[in-house]
């Protein structure tokens, strides 16, 4: 983990219940579920035709992002410093009956090779990241 491993977010994020939760809390009602749809219909127009790309989720927590993608026919890679909210993406997949990569990582301290994917996403990590400028 990076130095500034003391950042709130790694301790909260690490827990099972927070982990469980996040989904209802971030995008239940009717505000999470219009963030979620408009979310994913930009992901989709941006990034066009995924099938047969690699593409890595940096900060995938519950596989919000990863699970579509992979769907779509991506081969994708969810990362994530929280092991917690990785568990909870494999349950997820799995119900959604799609296959993940899962890399439990720190997002300042990346295990992949310059240009190991074909395209690379980072959805709302920013705050949680200590040292953003480097």
């Amino acid at each position: 983990m990076s130095e500034g491993k003391e950042h709130y977010s790694y301790a909260e994020y690490a827990k099972k219940e927070i982990a469980e939760g996040f989904d209802d809390l971030r995008f239940g009602g009717p505000i999470g579920s219009w963030m979620r749809q408009h979310q994913d219909e930009q992901l989709s127009r941006w990034l066009g035709d995924v099938r047969g790309k690699s593409i890595l989720d940096i900060g995938a927590g519950t596989g919000r992002t990863a699970i579509p993608l992979s769907k779509a026919g991506a081969t994708v890679t969810a990362a994530d410093a929280s092991e917690a909210m990785l568990e909870v993406a494999k349950t997820k997949a799995k119900e959604a009956g799609t296959q993940l990569d899962f890399s439990a990582c720190d997002i300042m301290d990346l295990p992949f090779d310059d240009k190991a994917f074909d395209k690379v996403l980072c959805f709302r990590v920013l705050l949680h990241v200590t040292d953003w400028k480097k």
